[in-house]
């Protein structure tokens, strides 16, 4: 199973929402939301995500 963060913009947020209902449980879930004022909050509140963006970000400063 893959874990994803997005953003979803305010206008189509009940489309998005309405979508993910035709989908069981097991199949998709909500693991969490936040507003865009805590999403930065948010990512480094789970667990390993800073140290995942930093690793990126010193693979691509190798380039």
């Amino acid at each position: 199973m893959k874990i994803i963060t997005l953003q979803v913009n305010d206008s189509v947020k009940d489309k998005f929402f309405k979508l993910l209902e035709d989908f069981s449980p097991d199949e998709v879930k909500i693991l969490g939301q936040s507003d865009e004022a805590n999403a930065d909050e948010y990512l480094q509140s789970i667990d390993k995500m800073v140290q995942s963006v930093m690793e990126v970000s010193l693979l691509n400063n190798d380039k």
